[in-house]
């Protein structure tokens, strides 16, 4: 399992974590990263996007949660291969199969 991990269980979003769920977060954290985006656009005081850029992390958090509890041992897998292949996705494509074989969430790849 991923040993970075919040008091509650959930992993620790990593660089490896990132990586390894992009396309995931990138689906299922659209909205309210555009939310982020755009404001960040609009103001460019970090103060004036506290709440957007808090609904991106309860997104990314809530969704490594899910991905953990049903794939954690794919996910440490795929994690673990990017961070040892400099972050080369075409270096892990069978624990990247496996991750996505697993994960609760449908993934556009």
């Amino acid at each position: 399992k991923i040993k970075a991990r919040y008091s509650d269980g959930t992993p620790v979003p990593v660089a490896p974590v990132l990586y390894a769920t992009n396309k995931y977060i990138a689906e299922e954290c659209h909205t309210v990263n555009k939310d982020f985006t755009a404001c960040k656009a609009d103001d460019p005081n970090p103060r004036a996007c506290l709440t957007q850029g808090q609904r991106v992390v309860s997104c990314v958090r809530s969704l490594l949660a899910r991905i953990d509890k049903s794939c954690g041992k794919q996910l440490t897998s795929y994690s673990k291969c990017l961070e040892s292949n400099n972050y080369k996705y075409q270096h892990c494509r069978k624990e990247e199969a496996e991750l996505a074989k697993c994960s609760p969430l449908p993934s556009s790849s």
